[in-house]
């Protein structure tokens, strides 16, 4: 699961460098960054990191 939080981490930050609307743009680098903490949160919680 912290494997697909990743996957679209890395999806909308590649979006977000081909929209032309800077607002936009920084929402998805926003969304990024959320499935990333999100992804962290789940390692932890799952002990995935230890593994």
């Amino acid at each position: 699961m912290s494997d697909e939080l990743g996957d679209k981490a890395r999806r909308a930050e590649r979006l977000s460098s081909t929209i032309s609307s800077i607002e936009d743009a920084k929402k998805l680098r926003d969304l990024s960054k959320q499935f990333d903490a999100e992804a962290d949160a789940l390692d932890r919680s799952t002990g995935a990191r230890d593994a």
